[in-house]
């Protein structure tokens, strides 16, 4: 969240990526994101995935979107200069994910660079 207030970034987007998404869709079967004797996390409600299957496979309880949900809301509220910021959730070793994040990523870049070159 820090990134968010650095002077460098002042006038750019930002761009966030989630990764290693497999590992973290198979984690959140196993232990719990809320660990109360802790005092990590505690304000998340959202529990264990209950899906069956690997991490490949569609999430058919919710948990997935709303663990994703709960870390990218935890990112986007230390954003107090309200810049912009894309958000990917990404698997390094999914070729098809990295593709369209890259896609994704150069129209967002070539995008600013025309706007800050007077194109509109």
């Amino acid at each position: 969240g820090q990134v968010c207030t650095w002077d460098v970034f002042q006038n750019a987007c930002l761009i966030l990526f989630l990764n290693k998404s497999d590992l973290f869709y198979d984690k959140i079967k196993t232990t719990e994101i809320r660990d109360d004797s802790t005092g990590r996390f505690v304000d998340y409600a959202g529990g264990l995935c209950t899906c069956r299957g690997t991490s490949a496979d569609p999430c058919t309880c919710g948990t997935r979107e709303r663990a994703v949900d709960y870390f990218l809301f935890k990112f986007m509220v230390r954003n107090e200069q309200n810049r912009e910021i894309f958000h990917h959730v990404t698997c390094a070793t999914d070729r098809s994910n990295i593709e369209v994040v890259f896609r994704a990523c150069q129209s967002v870049i070539l995008r600013d660079n025309l706007i800050g070159s007077g194109f509109n």
